[in-house]
């Protein structure tokens, strides 16, 4: 793996410099323009090395390093601190805030590489700096050539010691620790040459290298001269590193013996320097009055000043660059006058005679001259003997003119040229002011516009973005401020490639890199979920692009980027609640149909059980009187066969209509379920593996133990029905407790806690129309002659009458589960379950001779109830209603009462309250196997008794004499 070199640097020709010569060594760039940008590239990549500015627009080098330093994996990292001010090196250095080392700007590529190489965790480290301990006087009397050099000398390892003249240096010298002396050739009182050579007279210090330096002299006859006064060697100012370490280390030199005096080679070249100098400034003063005034023009360009008052300080300038005393500048259109050496009164005065004067259009400069008392009237007002006028024309049509008053002979035609100028000058000035006044004023209105939309984009909950499309791949340009706030991430970190990708999520990759429709159409909208920085989580964003096309280039995306989590999550949600709405209105449907079945089925068994046990005691009472083993007694009893199978049909329905009379009573449903397992075994065949994995401690339930081993025994055989060639039935038994929100979709439950029962198979599976309607009545998928379609619709009954529910779930080719959920009792309210009691002997058909009272509204049955009871020997009052029986006046009167439970207009139950009240001790006998009314009553008192219709004679008289012999 390559090393990798964080590179912080705001100045982008610089930073892109320091990169390419990096890369070209092979190493990792990583390139930031500010420090939070270079905190987040080394958040998500730990560099191996740090180069940073100690300069940056956000933050300083130190804050920088301190930060740095407490990212993980970045505590030890070498950190080189890049300066051209010396000042902050120096400031670095002092401060020893754990830089590894100082780079000072400019800097070779070459020698760039080879300190990183030396920085490196693991590299060699090099021999001990060259000037390691050792003290350098540094002799200087300008203080940045010998601040330069003092920096120079400390990155090499050397003790610098500072100078400003010569005669210090010399006593500092002769105190000893001093190892060579580093000087200047040119300084007031005694220069380099001197220096060296009392240096050399004094045996104290005639062992001390001494390196001269010059910008002046340099050709070989300065070097033997430096040579012959004993210096080391004569150094060009700005002489490199390596000339500079070996000319320090090099031995000290001694003096010739006639060369102790100042070497008059040096005054003789600083004379020529001199002459040279006087010669360019006589050619050079008009022109720097010119060029003085470049600084005018830079002060009314970038400063926000009137005019008047650019003029103003311009006229100052060239009047003080030139030495004159007196002038004015005048924009005569503009009216706008500024003078200099002139009352304000006087100038306004000389700028209106001069402009009557002067011709409009742009004319040559002329210089204008009094004889003796004459001359114009404007020259007199201003006290001169001469004037120099410069026209000058201004880029909306009007003139201006420059004036400069002085003495007689002062002006020539080098002050022409130089009027010209200054005058052309000037014309520029006003129209750059003007020009720039207005740019400026554009500018301030792109600055406002620029601070609205970075405080629209900084407050927006959208994050705008830019990309540029080329061969096919998206290019992240510009991503606004606010990513930070509302994801988690500084915008300069987006930039990097392959960020935006690395968070999208996978499923959602694909959607996210498609452009597709958006090349196709020049716009598109994406929904897909993106990681969160600040939480890890991923949150849904909608993406909206449109595509712009730029000229001569690759067309560029603009997009906005919005988190839409709690829209999508509400939509999911309303989604998901209608979804349920619409499951509860399918099971309301279901129910509300169920419910109509289960309406028609009772009422069809309440009648049918009226015919059935009519039939069932007219035969019976005809087998009675048929001789036994006759034709007639063999047809009767096929009669009586036939009746118990119909009322069987009957209890079915009933048992789905939830109307059949219970006998609930507190059961362990595991030991219920144990009982019945071995009926199960045998009603499976060996073919099928029964499995059950019941607790001990499934709870106990308020059923009938009978109805509930029968919704079992219903359940197993569909089960090997659907298992034609073998498989696994398997009962899995667990306690759950179901809150409002289940019990809203299962009418007739109550939330608490419940006994749940899976009754598994691996048969064919159920396919889902045929799940629909399991649980009706009648529906049946076997063929004709193999079942009633009455067996899952008893046992839907028989959970709802239970307070419970049933379902199923099913899966072709896979098998079927029917989830079985009965309410468990609670802890105050369970009875433990007693052994069940031995089976009761057949009651004996016995006849009385009591009075009876017989209230039935079906006139077949209550004729047969009449006959059987009169025969038997009791004296029988019948009544065809309620209200009937209620009305008559019964001599003598019954002990008791014999009523269907449901008649018209009264209930059998009610009439038996009211008779009770007039009649007391009266016994009674409900009949009816459609009894809402007793449904779920685990005693009905002492004296009451209940028959289930369709009954037989000899179960009615025995019922009848049980209940009269009660105590």
């Amino acid at each position: 793996m390559s090393t990798r070199v964080l590179v912080v640097e705001d100045n982008p020709t610089t930073l892109k410099m320091l990169s390419l010569a990096l890369r070209t060594a092979e190493f990792d760039v990583m390139a930031a323009a500010d420090g939070e940008a270079a905190l987040a590239l080394a958040r998500e990549r730990p560099p191996d090395v740090v180069i940073q500015d100690l300069v940056l627009p956000d933050m300083d080098g130190f804050e920088l390093l301190r930060r740095l330093r407490t990212l993980p994996g970045a505590e030890g990292v070498p950190v080189l601190a890049l300066s051209g001010f010396l000042a902050r090196m120096e400031e670095a250095r002092d401060r020893d805030l754990g830089f590894t080392a100082f780079v000072a700007k400019p800097i070779e590529p070459s020698r760039l590489v080879e300190i990183v190489h030396r920085c490196l965790p693991g590299t060699p480290r090099a021999s001990p700096r060259p000037g390691q301990g050792r003290r350098i006087l540094v002799v200087d009397d300008e203080p940045a050539g010998r601040k330069l050099l003092s920096v120079q000398l400390g990155l090499l390892g050397y003790e610098a010691e500072e100078h400003a003249a010569a005669g210090s240096a010399l006593v500092r010298a002769r105190a000893g620790n001093v190892h060579a002396v580093l000087s200047d050739l040119v300084m007031p009182l005694m220069d380099g040459f001197e220096l060296c050579a009392a240096l050399r007279r004094d045996p104290r210090t005639a062992a001390l290298p001494v390196v001269l330096y010059s910008s002046l002299l340099g050709e070989p006859e300065d070097h033997r001269e430096a040579a012959r006064v004993g210096a080391s060697a004569l150094l060009a100012r700005g002489a490199s590193v390596d000339e500079l370490v070996h000319a320090l280390e090099a031995p000290a030199r001694p003096a010739e013996p006639d060369r102790e005096r100042p070497w008059p080679r040096l005054r003789e070249r600083l004379a020529e320097a001199a002459l040279r100098v006087a010669h360019l400034e006589k050619r050079s003063a008009l022109h720097r009055a010119e060029l003085s005034l470049l600084g005018s023009v830079v002060e009314a360009v970038t400063h926000e000043r009137p005019l008047a008052e650019a003029l103003r300080e311009m006229l100052a300038r060239c009047m003080s660059a030139a030495g004159a005393t007196r002038g004015l500048v005048a924009l005569q259109g503009a009216g706008l006058v500024a003078a200099h050496g002139l009352p304000a009164e006087a100038a306004g005065t000389l700028a209106a005679a001069l402009a009557a004067e002067v011709p409009a259009s742009p004319a040559e400069p002329r210089i204008a001259h009094a004889s003796g008392a004459g001359g114009p009237d404007w020259l007199r007002a201003a006290r001169a003997d001469a004037a120099l006028i410069a026209p000058f024309a201004l880029p909306d049509g009007d003139g201006g003119l420059l004036a400069l008053f002085g003495r007689e002979g002062d002006f020539d035609e080098d002050w022409e040229d130089f009027a010209r100028a200054v005058a052309a000058q000037m014309s520029q000035v006003v129209a750059l002011t003007r020009a720039f006044g207005e740019r400026r004023a554009a500018e301030a209105a792109l600055r406002d516009a620029q601070r609205r939309l970075e405080h629209v984009y900084r407050s927006s909950p959208a994050v705008t973005y830019v990309l540029r499309l080329a061969d096919g791949q998206a290019v992240s340009v510009w991503v606004s401020d606010n990513l930070e706030r509302l994801q988690g991430s500084p915008s300069a970190a987006a930039l990097r490639p392959g960020w935006w990708e690395e968070r999208v999520h996978p499923d959602d990759t694909a959607l996210a890199s498609d452009f597709g429709p958006l090349l196709a159409t020049g716009e598109q909208r994406r929904v897909y979920r993106f990681r969160d920085e600040r939480t890890g989580l991923y949150r849904w964003v909608s993406d909206r692009q449109r595509l712009v096309q730029v000229d001569d280039g690759p067309p560029e995306v603009v997009g906005t980027w919005v988190d839409v989590t709690d829209q999508v999550e509400a939509e999911n949600a309303r989604r998901a609640s209608e979804e349920r709405n619409r499951e509860l209105e399918e099971q309301l449907r279901h129910a509300q149909k169920l419910e109509g079945i289960g309406r028609l089925a009772g009422g069809v068994a309440h009648d049918f059980n009226n015919l059935l046990g009519v039939i069932a005691g007219r035969a019976e009472l005809l087998r009675r009187q048929a001789p036994a083993g006759s034709s007639l007694d063999a047809g009767l009893a096929e009669i009586l066969d036939t009746a118990q199978r119909a009322a069987e049909v009957t209890r079915q329905l009933l048992a789905f209509s939830r109307k059949q009379v219970m006998r609930l009573e507190p059961i362990d449903l595991a030991a219920a379920i144990g009982q019945t397992e071995r009926l199960l075994r045998r009603l499976i065949g060996e073919d099928v593996e029964l499995v059950t994995r019941l607790p001990p401690d499934l709870g106990v339930v308020h059923a009938d133990a009978g109805q509930f081993s029968q919704v079992l025994v219903n359940l197993a055989v569909n089960a090997r029905d659907a298992m034609p060639r073998g498989g696994r039935l398997t009962l899995v038994g667990s306690t759950v407790t179901c809150d409002e929100q289940w019990c809203a979709s299962r009418p007739g439950t109550r939330p608490g806690r419940y006994a749940c029962l899976e009754v598994s198979d691996t048969g064919e599976g159920i396919p889902l129309d045929v799940q629909a309607r399991i649980f009706e009545p009648f529906f049946t998928t076997k063929e004709p002659g193999r079942g009633t379609g009455l067996g899952l619709a008893m046992a839907y009954g028989v959970l709802a009458q239970h307070g419970g529910s049933i379902e199923v779930e099913s899966e072709l080719g896979v098998g079927s589960t029917f989830r079985l959920w009965l309410p468990l009792l609670a802890d105050a309210d369970a009875v433990e379950p007693g052994p069940a009691a031995p089976p009761a002997e057949a009651p004996q058909a016995v006849g009385g001779d009591e009075v009876l009272l017989v209230v039935e509204d079906d006139v077949a049955l209550r004729g047969l109830l009449e006959e059987i009871l009169d025969e038997a020997g009791y004296t029988v009052h019948v009544a065809a209603t309620p209200d009937e029986a209620l009305a008559a006046a019964l001599r003598p009167p019954p002990v008791a009462l014999i009523t269907d439970v449901v008649m018209p207009r009264l209930s059998g139950p009610e009439l038996a309250q009211r008779l009770g009240t007039r009649l007391p001790g009266l016994r009674v006998l409900f009949i009816s196997g459609y009894s809402e009314a007793l449904t779920g009553r685990e005693g009905l008192g002492p004296g009451v008794r209940l028959l289930s219709k369709p009954f037989g004679a000899d179960e009615l008289l025995a019922t009848v004499r049980a209940m009269l012999d009660e105590a």
